[in-house]
Order: C-alpha cells, then structure tokens, then sequence
C-alpha cells in the first residue's frame, strides 16, 4: 500500500472513530461507566463500592477494578466519558485491523468480505450496546487478543492476567493456553492475575474477603438472572423452567458438558483450523456457563465469523456460504430482543419466542457442536499453521 493511501486510510479511521464516539456520547447514557466511576468514587470516599444494591448502581466487578478505575474519580464524568468512549472505538477499530491481518484470512477472503465483516462487527448489537453503556468489553477483548495472538510467547501472559484480574471472564483463556501446551504463558497469566488481586488484597482486605467470598456466588444480586439480556445457559435454564431453583441443577450439568467439550475440542481446533478457531471455542464456551454474560458481552461473535470467512474462502459451499451469512445477522439484528416486537399475544413458550429470546446461546452451543463433530469425524486431518497476525 502506497504511503499517500495509508494516510488516506489513517485519515478515514479518525474521523470515523471521532465521529463515532461522539454520536454515542450524544446518544447514550455511559450507565455502566457512571458506576464504574462511581464506584472508584465511593471507595475514595471510605464507602463500600458494593453496597449499592439497585440493578442499575451495583458495582459487580473484582476488587482489583476499583484500583484500575481510580484515574476516573479524579475526572468529571464529561472527560471520563468522552475519553473512555474513544478508546473503546480506537479498540473496536484495532480489533477490526488485527482480525483483518489474521493469516487464516489475509490470503484467502475478498478485501469485500473483511470490509463486510468489519462494518458488521461495528454496528452489531454487542459492541454498539458496548459503547452506550460504557461497557469494557472491547478493552479486555483487544488485551486478550494482543496477548495470545500478537505479541511473542515471550511477553505474553501479562495482559491477559490484568484483564482477567479486573474481570473475571478471561481467566477461562488462561486454561485455554494451559491445556494447549503454552504453559509459560498461563504460569505468566495467571501469577500476574494473583498478583493483581493480591495488591488489591493488601489494600482493600475487607471489601475483598467480602466479594470473593460472598458477592461474588450471588449472580442475581446485578439484576434478573431470566431477563433476556442474559445470554448465558443459566438465564436459558431460568426462561425455560421459570425458576432459578429448578434452572440450577440443569446450569451445573450442562457446565460440566460445555467445559468437557472445550477442553477435548480446544487444542484440536486450534492445531487444525488456527488460533482464531480454538479461541473460538473457548470464547463462546466462557460465555455460555458464567452464569451471567449480558449481550453486550457477545463481542466475541467476530472470531468464529472471522473463521467461517476463511474456510468458506478457502473451500466454498453453499452450507459455509449460508452460515457466513446467519451468523453476523444474528448479532446485526438483535434478536433476544426480537420477541418484544412479535405479534400481540405471542406467549414466551412459543418455539419461536424461545428460538429468537436465546439466539446467542444457541450460536454459542453451535459453535460447540461443530467443534465437537469436527472432532469426532476427522481427527486425521493434516495440521494447518496456527494462526498469527502480519502487520
């Protein structure tokens, strides 16, 4: 690429991330972000960050976040929003370029089909609730990406040890590097995380003690568990059965299956298919048993698509055309929230209000499935080169 077009492409970039961050500054309410400083705040105040107890003020992360969030008690919410909010489109935008430079597609995918899967990624429904809310989900997906497909196994583990320190879902990628023989990176992952926690230990001993032996086992405490925001197999178990006592037994079986799978799918999908393929898995199976992953944390969808481009590009069918096609639609067109808008009378039992009110579950459990056939029906298959990035 010539250097006149490069600027041309840099220049392009920042306006559209200027722009969009300020269409959602305008737009949105940041209430995620309100409590994240809120919750630094409170703790410079000597109150209990986790004291709040109404859905929309409880503060629901590891002690080692109120430590991180510090830089924003010192700001004005304005600041703090407008400057969070570029940073995460600054991070949606690097994550678009990283997947872009992805071998498993560089080479073989149309430019046509990165630019569709790029602009599908932006406006999908995880990542546009994302920024409105304030959410942090596009940082710790760019620390997580960073760590185990970016940087040399040398340096890696430390990102994804913060990010797993001040939310707690990563920490399953930490066992994805462990059980796929990168165990200098998991050792480095994990101790940093620890460590984290540790130093947020020292300084905050009872706010700690408090969350990760209490608050922390309480998911309902940041609102409905059922509500159709939560696209977890735990708000699936709870819609169905219409009770969280009877959902639980069903959650812990189906946990115990998903993790089985991932374990025994995990190193073999990423040995075959590339990087992007395991952490495919393993993305989708942390969503699917933490007992809460609202839909704005769905903006893992990308990788599998991301995958399907490339093997469709690679090998074309009509079944790998279709799916490259559902797949992003799904997340473009909202659908858990798709029953608000069906007919008047149409009772939550329908099959298919149950179909569109969980659609990111069953996207995540059909990326377990696949991984799982592929497994059992084609485990001599010629290893490919594991993915890496080309900058």
């Amino acid at each position: 690429m010539r250097a006149a077009e490069v600027t041309r492409v840099q220049w392009v970039t920042a306006a559209t991330l200027a722009g969009l961050s300020w269409w959602v500054g305008t737009h949105f309410s940041l209430d995620d972000l309100y409590v994240y400083r809120r919750g630094a705040r409170d703790l410079l105040d000597g109150l209990d960050p986790y004291a709040r107890q109404l859905p929309d003020q409880t503060y629901t992360y590891p002690p080692f976040s109120l430590l991180a969030f510090l830089v924003m008690a010192w700001l004005p919410f304005a600041a703090v929003g407008t400057l969070f909010t570029a940073t995460s489109a600054a991070a949606t935008a690097s994550i678009v370029g990283l997947l872009r430079h992805a071998t498993s597609i560089q080479a073989t995918a149309p430019r046509a089909v990165h630019l569709a899967l790029g602009a599908a990624f932006v406006l999908s429904e995880p990542v546009m609730a994302t920024l409105g809310w304030g959410q942090i989900n596009l940082l710790i997906m760019l620390a997580v990406l960073l760590d185990i497909v970016v940087l040399p196994r040398r340096r890696a583990g430390v990102l994804l040890g913060l990010a797993s320190a001040i939310k707690l879902t990563p920490l399953v990628f930490i066992a994805y590097l462990a059980i796929c023989g990168r165990r200098r990176e998991a050792v480095t992952a994990g101790v940093t995380a620890l460590g984290a926690t540790a130093v947020a230990w020292l300084v905050l001993p009872s706010i700690s003690t408090r969350y990760f032996t209490h608050l922390l086992w309480t998911p309902d405490r940041i609102g409905p568990v059922g509500f159709a925001g939560n696209q977890s197999l735990m708000g699936l178990f709870v819609r169905l059965t219409r009770s969280t006592t009877a959902a639980r037994p069903w959650w812990a079986a189906s946990v115990v299956i998903c993790l089985l799978v991932a374990a025994a799918t995990a190193p073999w999908v990423r040995e075959r298919h590339g990087e992007l393929a395991g952490l495919s898995v393993v993305a989708c199976t942390g969503l699917l048993v933490s007992p809460v992953s609202w839909t704005h944390h769905w903006v893992w969808w990308i990788l599998p698509a991301v995958v399907m481009a490339g093997r469709a590009s690679r090998s074309f069918t009509p079944a790998r055309g279709a799916a490259l096609v559902v797949w992003p639609a799904v997340f473009l067109l909202a659908l858990p929230w798709a029953p608000a808008r069906l007919p008047d009378g149409t009772s939550a039992a329908d099959p298919a209000a149950i179909l569109l009110t969980n659609s990111y579950v069953w996207c995540g459990l059909a990326v377990l499935g696949a991984a799982a056939v592929a497994r059992v029906r084609d485990p001599g298959r010629a290893v490919a080169p594991i993915d890496g990035v080309t900058l």
